[in-house]
């Protein structure tokens, strides 16, 4: 799909390339940047919900439909209920992995705790 419309593949890529740097950025300047792994650990999560657009290209191709900006980025889908459950899932799953991190780096586990391996555990000298 790259190759039939590179303009709309590329553009769409870096919009979220864009977003993804503007929210890392963000984090770093008001002195949060321990929580950039969180960030980009949520992003993860919540890519496929956002990746719908490229799909709804994908479609347009095999379908012979005309391809517009419109059209792939206000998507309609087939079930919407459906694409409603797994983004609430999937910003849960990203809203519970960033508040046990932060908890974890106020209580000091995360900075201040040094790594300690079991007895047996690992290479023998």
């Amino acid at each position: 799909d790259i190759w039939r419309k590179p303009l709309f593949s590329l553009s769409y890529g870096l919009v979220f390339v864009l977003i993804g740097l503007a929210i890392t950025a963000g984090l770093w300047q008001i002195g949060m940047s321990s929580t950039i792994p969180v960030a980009a650990g949520a992003f993860a999560l919540v890519g496929p919900l956002m990746a719908v657009g490229l799909y709804e290209m994908s479609r347009r191709y095999q379908t012979g439909e005309p391809l517009n900006l419109k059209g792939v980025v206000l998507v309609k889908t087939a079930s919407p209920i459906h694409l409603f459950y797994v983004g609430f899932c999937l910003l849960l799953a990203a809203y519970c992995n960033l508040v046990s991190f932060s908890k974890a780096v106020r209580v000091g586990q995360i900075e201040k705790t040094p790594l300690i391996m079991p007895p047996g555990f690992g290479f023998k000298t």
